[in-house]
C-alpha cells in the first residue's frame, strides 16, 4: 500500500486530475455488489486523502480473465443486475473528430498544420508559442522531487537523464537543498548529504543547454518531469524555481522574426 500511495500522490502532483479504477477479478466473488462497495469505499478514503474528489474518479468492475465489462457487458450476467455504468473501454476512450476547426482549447487533442516553416527544421520535442511571449529558457532549476525505490541514494554531482514532454536531456544535481516530509512538505533536513530511497527533497538541477521550462504552479505540463538513469525511472519532480538570469534565444531563431513580419503567428523553439 505504501508503494501505491507514493504512485497516487505522484499522479496527483503530476497533474493527473481524473482516474479510472478497474476493480478486477470481481467474478471470483460471483460479481458481489457488496464486495464492490467495500473496495470502492476503501479506495475512496485513500484517494480523498491524496486530493481526488469523488467526481474525478470512475470505478469499473471487470474481469481480465473472462473479458466481462472490458469492452462490452454480457446481458443476463449477474453484473448487469446491479451495474449500469460504463465498460472499461468506454470509461477511458477518447473520441477524435476529423473535422477542421479554427480554434482549439486546453485539453483538446489536435493535428496542427504549420505554414511558413521548413518542415526539416522541426523535430520531436519542439515547442510552439506566441512570438510576443516566448517560453522561458533555463539552464538551472530548483525542483521538488519524490525519490522512488532506488538502490543508490541521490547525491550532489549525480548525472541523470531529465525527461519532460517528448524531450530527454542530460542533467546534473548541483545542490541538495533540503530533505522534505513526503506528506506535509516540511523541511526535515537542510543540505543533506544524500536523498535515500522513498524520500522527498528539494534539489537544484543544471542542464548542458537552455531548456523551455515553466514553473509547475504556472503551467503544469511544462513544469513536471521524470529523472532516469540506466533506463530506470528513479524520481519525479515539479519545477518550483528557474534560473533568474535572462537567456536570449540563440541566433538561429532569426528566421522566426522574418516569419513574424510575414504574419506567421507561431514560434518554434528547440
Amino acid at each position: 500500500m505504501s508503494r501505491h500511495r507514493d504512485v497516487r500522490n505522484l499522479d496527483y502532483d503530476e497533474g493527473v486530475s481524473q482516474l479510472v479504477v478497474a476493480i478486477n477479478k470481481l467474478d471470483t466473488v460471483d460479481w458481489s455488489e457488496e464486495r464492490m462497495k467495500e473496495v470502492r469505499h476503501s479506495l475512496r478514503q485513500f484517494l480523498k486523502g491524496v486530493g481526488y474528489k469523488d467526481i474525478d474518479v470512475t470505478y469499473v468492475p471487470c474481469s481480465g480473465l473472462s473479458g466481462e465489462n472490458l469492452v462490452k457487458r454480457t446481458p443476463g450476467e449477474p453484473l448487469s443486475a446491479w451495474y449500469s455504468g460504463p465498460t472499461l473501454l468506454e470509461a477511458i476512450d477518447i473520441q477524435i473528430d476529423t473535422q477542421a476547426d479554427n480554434v482549439a482549447f486546453a485539453g483538446d487533442h489536435i493535428t496542427l498544420t504549420i505554414s511558413g516553416v521548413d518542415p526539416a527544421a522541426l523535430h520531436i520535442g519542439d515547442f510552439l508559442c506566441d512570438p510576443t511571449s516566448p517560453i522561458p529558457l533555463a539552464t538551472k532549476v530548483q525542483a521538488r522531487i519524490v525519490v522512488f525505490n532506488i538502490v543508490v541514494p541521490l547525491i550532489k554531482g549525480a548525472q541523470l537523464d531529465f525527461h519532460y514532454q517528448s524531450v530527454t536531456e542530460p542533467a546534473t544535481i548541483r545542490k541538495l537543498v533540503s530533505q522534505l516530509h513526503k506528506t506535509t512538505g516540511q523541511t526535515l533536513k537542510s543540505r543533506p548529504r544524500a536523498l535515500p530511497k522513498n524520500s522527498a527533497g528539494m534539489v537544484e538541477l543544471e542542464f548542458s543547454r537552455p531548456l523551455c521550462l515553466e514553473l509547475f504552479r504556472d503551467f503544469r505540463e511544462m513544469g513536471r518531469f521524470m529523472l532516469r538513469t540506466g533506463g530506470t525511472t528513479i524520481a519525479a519532480g515539479l519545477v518550483t524555481k528557474t534560473s533568474p538570469e535572462h537567456i536570449p534565444y540563440p541566433s538561429h531563431y532569426a528566421f522566426m522574426d522574418r516569419n513574424r513580419r510575414q504574419s506567421y503567428r507561431a514560434l518554434v523553439s528547440w
